[in-house]
Parts: structure tokens; C-alpha cells; sequence
């Protein structure tokens, strides 16, 4: 299990879906006129899973106002006719991942005031590597483009919500990446965030290093234990996303499904 921290925060991962039918080449999106241009705004319009209702999006991206700073930062293309986009499911709100840890609604709509934003929209503008290998903003293979979030209906009731980013990877950079995600032999994907605290899903007691509630472990343990038939797991709260990244293997099956299962 993975464990890290930036200045004094813990960075948290959850793998991904990336919807592989669905991969946009902005060049030839744009030769073809399904992408425009409107002065400084880029139409796109696509479908992050053919096979599941309300999962078109239709946006309205701002990113060749900003790709040519961030660019400089990256060490990436200026063009956005260099990049292919990803349409990607990275979190599904209050459910668990596989460290035993969920990022509730909550937390994902909290306004983060150093951030300036909504949690969930401090991926945006964010980089994307490889591997987890994010401590060099300059070896990104791209930037996240944007990110919304959107209810995932038929399930859980309409209570919870899914995390979808549509990531920008840089084929003149890493054409061998970017050819292999064009032809789905890439498609799992792996978000990171900083958070700053965590609660206990059963009494909501904060979590610490040193201070349990004895239904969950301090930060980077495992839980998944039952208590009157409820699951006990841990929640983050002050979220600050840092980066996602391509994954060869992902570590999870929901990481390559289109399905989420409860029990």
C-alpha cells in the first residue's frame, strides 16, 4: 500500500477507468470539424461509455488559454492539435477504493481556499504521468484538461456522484504512450490527492497517526471491518488533487470495469 506525503499531507490513490472507444485525436478532430474552435474556447463533444446512459459530455474547454504556460512548466507541446484526450472515471463519491479509504461529496464540493476553487476541480490544470512518477513536473506526459462531476444514475439511490477528467497526453512527447492508448492497450488510470484529515465512517471521529476510534487504523492502514452491519473505512476530507497517472497493471478490478458493485 502506497504512503506518501507532501508537506505534511498525505497524498491518497485511487485507479481509474479510462473509456479506450472513446479517445479523441485533436488533430484529427479538429481536420474533421468534430472539434472547434471559437475564438479562444474548444468544443468537444463525446461519450465517456457508449455503453451506459448520461455519459456524453458536451464541453466547453478553456485550455488553449492556459496549455502554453503550463506547457512551460510540463515541458510539454504548446499545440493542443499534439494531444489525444482520455475520458476517464476516477472516482466514484463515498464508496470505498481499495485502500479502505472514500472521498465523500462532501469533500469533493468543499471550497478549497488556498486552491480558489471546488475540491473536485483542483485536478484541473493538473499533470499526468506515468506510474506515479510525479515528484518532476517536468516529466509529464500531459495535463488533465478538465474535470466535472456528474450523478451516477441506477445506483446507490442517486446519492452518489463519479469524478470524470478528460486528460490531454502529449503524443509528440510520448508518441509510443499515446499510440498504445489510441489502440486501448493502455486503458487504467490512477488518480493522486493531497487530503488533510481524515473521519471514521462509523463514529466520524477524526483519524490520526495517534489517535484512533478502534473501528479504523491510523492513515495508511487497512480497515474493512464490520460493526452492525456496517463497513468501517476511513473519509478524507481537504482535497487537493496532485496529478493522475497511465497505469500499466491497474491494482483493483473496478479499475478496468464499467460496472461498480456494492455489497
Amino acid at each position: 500500500m502506497r504512503t506518501e506525503t507532501i508537506q505534511g499531507k498525505r497524498i491518497e490513490y485511487s485507479d481509474a477507468i479510462g473509456f479506450g472507444k472513446t479517445v479523441i485525436d485533436v488533430h484529427k478532430g479538429l481536420k474533421s470539424k468534430d472539434i472547434h474552435t471559437v475564438k479562444n474556447t474548444l468544443l468537444v463533444t463525446a461519450t465517456y461509455n457508449p455503453n451506459q446512459a448520461n455519459n456524453t459530455f458536451k464541453e466547453k474547454l478553456d485550455i488553449t488559454t492556459w496549455l502554453p504556460s503550463a506547457s512551460k512548466e510540463y515541458k510539454t507541446s504548446p499545440d493542443i492539435s499534439d494531444y489525444i484526450f482520455v475520458p476517464v472515471f476516477t472516482i466514484p463519491s463515498d464508496l470505498p477504493n481499495r485502500n479502505s479509504v472514500a472521498f465523500p461529496l462532501q469533500a469533493l464540493t468543499e471550497y478549497s481556499v488556498s486552491a480558489g476553487r471546488l475540491g473536485y476541480k483542483t485536478f484541473k490544470g493538473k499533470p499526468c504521468h506515468l506510474e506515479h512518477d510525479n515528484q518532476d513536473p517536468t516529466k509529464a506526459y500531459g495535463v488533465i484538461a478538465d474535470c466535472s462531476l456528474r450523478r451516477l444514475n441506477g445506483f446507490g439511490g442517486g446519492k452518489v456522484w463519479k469524478l470524470m477528467e478528460l486528460l490531454a497526453i502529449d503524443r509528440s512527447k510520448h508518441p509510443g504512450i499515446a499510440n498504445k492508448i489510441l489502440r486501448r492497450e493502455y486503458n487504467s488510470y490512477s488518480m493522486g490527492a493531497m487530503v488533510s484529515r481524515y473521519t471514521c465512517s462509523i463514529c466520524n471521529a477524526n483519524i490520526t497517526a495517534r489517535s484512533t476510534c478502534g473501528h479504523v487504523g491510523p492513515p495508511g492502514t487497512l480497515d474493512f471491518k464490520e460493526f452492525s452491519s456496517n463497513l468501517a473505512y476511513k473519509k478524507v476530507w481537504g482535497v487537493d488533487g496532485i496529478e493522475t497517472s497511465i497505469v500499466a497493471t491497474p491494482a483493483f478490478s473496478t479499475a478496468t470495469s464499467d460496472w461498480l458493485m456494492t455489497f
